[in-house]
C-alpha cells in the first residue's frame, strides 16, 4: 500500500524484461529440475526455486548460477524455449498507484508496450498529432541521413556483428571503411563530435588489468577516440555536443523476449527498432536544435528512419 494514493508518473520506458542467462536444455533438465533444485510451470514458465536450492546453495554455487537463484527467489523469473532465463518487472508494480503515466515517444516500438498487452492490462495511447507533426518537420530540416556505400553488403544485427567480430575480413572491411570515412567525409571533424554504436567488444574490449583496448572495428578506422554509446542508450546529455553519428546496428528485439511477449511480428520488430533508433539519435545536438548527419549503413534501418521523417510531408 506504500503506493495506493499516488499518481506515479515514469519519465522514459522502464525496463520490463530481460534476459538473466541462457543454458541449454540438457544443462537445465539434468542439473536444475531433474535434481530437485528448481521447479517450472508447465503453463507460465514461472521458475521457482526448491528449498533444497535454497538450503544448500553455497554448496552449490559452483554448478547451480547464484544469478538465477537470485532472480528466481524475487518471483520474477521465467524460462522461455527451454533456454533462457527472463527476468519480468512484477505486474503489481504497475498497478500499485491511483494510475500510472509514462513519458515516452512512439512506445509502440517498446518492450514495455509488449508486456502490457502480454499482461492484459487496460492502456490508453495519447498522442498530439499537430505536435508530432511540427516534431517530424523540424527534425527532417536538421537531420540528413547518409550512406556508407562500402558496408552495404554487410549485416549489422546484434548476431552477424557476434560472429563478424571473429572474422579478419569482416573487422577489415569495417574498420576499412571507417577509416576512408574519416579522411573523407569527416575530414575536419572534431573527433570528439562523432557518436558511433555498435556491439561494444567490437568497438572497446577490457584487458586483464581492467584497462580499455580498442576493439577490431576501432583498431585502424582513426575513430577510436570518438564517443562509443551502446545502441540502446536514453535520457542523457552527455553527448549532446555531437553533429556526426555512425549506427552500426540493424536492430531488433531479442529473439527469446519477442516469443516470451508473444510478438515476433516484422511490425514489431520495426517499430522497435525504430523507436531505439529515434531515441539513440537524440542524444546528440538534434536535441539542441542543431544540424546533424546520421550513417546508416543497414538499408532496412535506413529506409525506417527516412519513412519515419518523411511522414510528416
Amino acid at each position: 500500500g506504500l503506493l495506493s494514493d499516488y499518481h506515479i508518473i515514469i519519465d522514459e520506458v522502464p525496463d520490463v524484461v530481460q534476459t538473466i542467462a541462457k543454458k541449454s536444455k540438457t544443462s537445465i533438465d539434468e542439473f536444475y529440475i531433474d535434481t530437485g533444485f528448481m521447479e517450472v510451470d508447465e503453463v507460465s514458465g514461472l521458475v521457482r526455486p526448491t528449498q533444497k536450492w535454497i538450503d544448500i546453495r553455497d554448496q552449490v554455487s559452483d554448478t547451480l548460477s547464484p544469478k538465477i537463484l537470485s532472480a528466481a527467489l524475487s518471483g520474477c523469473l521465467y524460462l522461455q524455449d527451454r533456454q533462457m532465463f527472463i527476468w519480468a518487472l512484477p505486474q503489481a508494480i504497475l498497478q500499485a498507484g491511483l494510475s500510472l503515466t509514462v513519458l515516452t515517444y512512439k512506445v509502440e516500438g517498446s518492450l514495455f508496450f509488449a508486456y502490457l498487452r502480454k499482461l492484459g492490462l487496460p492502456f490508453q495511447l495519447e498522442t498530439d498529432a499537430s505536435m508530432d507533426r511540427q516534431f517530424k518537420e523540424k527534425a527532417a530540416q536538421l537531420i540528413a541521413i547518409e550512406d556508407i556505400p562500402a558496408l552495404s553488403k554487410l549485416t549489422f544485427t546484434h548476431t552477424a556483428q557476434q560472429s563478424g567480430s571473429k572474422s579478419a575480413r569482416y573487422c577489415k572491411k569495417v574498420s576499412g571503411s571507417l577509416k576512408n570515412l574519416r579522411g573523407r567525409k569527416l575530414k575536419g571533424v572534431d573527433v570528439e563530435n562523432i557518436l558511433i554504436t555498435c556491439k561494444k567488444d567490437a568497438w572497446i574490449k577490457a584487458t586483464n588489468d581492467n584497462q580499455l583496448k580498442l576493439g577490431p572495428f576501432a583498431k585502424g578506422s582513426r575513430l577510436g577516440e570518438a564517443s562509443w554509446i551502446p545502441n540502446t542508450t536514453r535520457g542523457t546529455n552527455d553527448h549532446a555536443h555531437c553533429s556526426h553519428l555512425i549506427y552500426l546496428y540493424d536492430q531488433h528485439p531479442h529473439p527469446f523476449l519477442a516469443r516470451w511477449l508473444g510478438d515476433s511480428s516484422k511490425e514489431f520488430a520495426d517499430a522497435y527498432a525504430l523507436t531505439e533508433l529515434i531515441q539513440w539519435v537524440w542524444r546528440s545536438r538534434v536535441r539542441k536544435g542543431e544540424p546533424i548527419t546520421v550513417y546508416l549503413p543497414s538499408a532496412r534501418m535506413r529506409a525506417l528512419f527516412e519513412e519515419w521523417l518523411m511522414t510528416s510531408f
